[in-house]
């Protein structure tokens, strides 16, 4: 491969960390993720993160939990896998 002088063969890409936002934030209250009082991050069946409280308080008072982006549903924490 053939390029100008001094230029690199590899490419170099850098990744914003802003661009990857959604995974260190609930998808429901957009607060980042923690281990203090339970904001810890929880995978929903559709691959979207919920934190542990808004999963808990469920949707409306009602004990299942809809997912803001998809709308799916989950009847508790229970269907959740905990993903930190």
């Amino acid at each position: 491969m053939v390029g100008p002088p001094g230029a690199s063969h590899l490419e170099h890409t850098i990744e914003d960390p802003w661009d990857r936002a959604e995974e260190y934030t609930c998808v429901k209250c957009k607060e980042l993720f923690s281990s203090i009082k339970d904001r810890v991050p929880y995978m929903l069946p559709c691959q979207h993160n919920a934190c542990g409280i808004c999963i808990l308080k469920g949707e409306d008072g009602r004990k299942e939990f809809a997912c803001p982006i998809d709308f799916s549903i989950i009847d508790g924490i229970h269907m959740a896998e905990r993903n930190g």
